[in-house]
């Protein structure tokens, strides 16, 4: 593991400890552990560590710059997908019937911390986090979107809003 970068051994960190709990099971915990593990500085090198801070990670990045092994620390956010299907049914009297499903959900990260495991397409981005739904204080892998979108594939409809801060950080060695 010694040829690896700093940033791969951040971003690798979580990847043998996914469904497990690391330390406390806070977001921060994650974080800081697989920092310290790459030889990075962490958050309590850049500021006193309080339940409520807006932690910092290292040198800020903007979001679009974001690569695997950066940390996010988030603020009030909320993602709110909306999947609009719409069906065309012919029927036996050759008549057409339409059909539309609307499914909304909502993800929120309040005050939270992850690390990027990639950058996907549309604003989105897959972390390793923990002390979210459904697995609470286990590491998990999700796709978080960081922007407004809308994409059409055939009959469906998917909307993404954004509300909330992300900060972005490249972390640093010690």
């Amino acid at each position: 593991m010694s040829d690896l970068t700093m940033s791969q051994k951040i971003a690798l960190f979580p990847v043998s400890r996914m469904r497990s709990q690391v330390g406390r099971g806070e977001c921060f915990d994650l974080a800081d552990r697989a920092l310290r593990h790459a030889g990075a500085k962490s958050a309590a090198d850049y500021g006193k560590i309080t339940d409520d801070a807006d932690y910092v990670w290292g040198k800020s990045v903007e979001l679009k710059d974001v690569q695997p092994g950066d940390i996010l620390q988030f603020r009030n956010h909320v993602i709110w997908v909306t999947t609009t299907t719409t069906s065309k049914v012919k029927l036996h009297t050759g008549q057409t019937q339409t059909t539309t499903e609307v499914k909304k959900v909502r993800h929120t990260r309040p005050h939270h911390t992850a690390i990027v495991r990639r950058v996907l397409e549309d604003g989105a981005i897959e972390v390793f986090e923990q002390k979210v739904k459904p697995l609470g204080k286990r590491v998990q892998k999700h796709t978080l979107y960081t922007r407004d979108f809308v994409r059409t594939k055939g009959e469906k409809v998917v909307e993404v809003k954004t509300e909330g801060r992300i900060w972005a950080y490249r972390p640093q060695p010690r």
